[in-house]
Parts: C-alpha cells; structure tokens; sequence
C-alpha cells in the first residue's frame, strides 16, 4: 500500500516592544488510497450438450485500484442425465493492495501445522 506524506514547519518572528516574539508551527499530511471496486461474477449456466454461452466477469474500478481476473476451468464428464458438467474457479487480485509474502490464499495447511 502506498502513502503519500507532506510535513511542513513555518517559523515566524515578530518584533514587539517588548522584543521579538517566535511562532512555531508544524503540520503532516498523510493522504491515504481509497480501495473501492465492483466484481459481478456470472450466474450459472445451463445448456444442451452444446459449448454453453456463459458471461464473463465483469470488474469495475471506483478507486486506486488495478484487480486482474484468472479463471481456470475443469471439465468433467456426465455421471448422470447431464452430459458433462464445468467447474470453474475464479481468482481476483488487486494490484494496489497485493502482497505475495501472504502465501497462496487457497492453500490449505495441513492439520498440526507442519507441511
């Protein structure tokens, strides 16, 4: 994640008949990105033992965002009256807030802990 910071200080004197008077003042400025994106997934698909016709997904980035879209598909064949079935798994990462040292977010560690 990114930020942005400014820090500026302003020192002013004033002569007084009393004799000079120092003002000091700081100020930080942190500006922080905004996160905020839609993802509409498609709906499941039905067909007849043809190639189905399935929508993709759609992203739509509101914010400081950059989200890119894998899709892995697993056929399978009919185990019943449906001629064969399509698994498919979608996985969405964005960019701007991605950090690879988090590891695979679909692995599973072993019970115990220990690989």
């Amino acid at each position: 994640m990114w930020l942005w910071n400014h820090y500026s200080q302003l020192e002013l004197t004033k002569e007084t008949v009393k004799g000079p008077i120092e003002i000091s003042c700081s100020q930080t400025i942190t500006v922080k990105p905004v996160h905020e994106y839609d993802i509409k997934f498609p709906a499941d698909a039905i067909t007849d033992c043809k190639t189905p016709v399935v929508d993709t997904v759609i992203t739509d980035e509101l914010g400081c965002d950059i989200l890119s879209v894998n899709i892995a598909e697993k056929r399978y064949d009919a185990s019943g009256d449906e001629c064969y079935k399509i698994f498919r798994t979608y996985t969405v990462i964005n960019w701007c807030t991605f950090e690879d040292s988090c590891g695979d977010p679909m692995a599973q560690e072993p019970a115990g802990g220990e690989p």
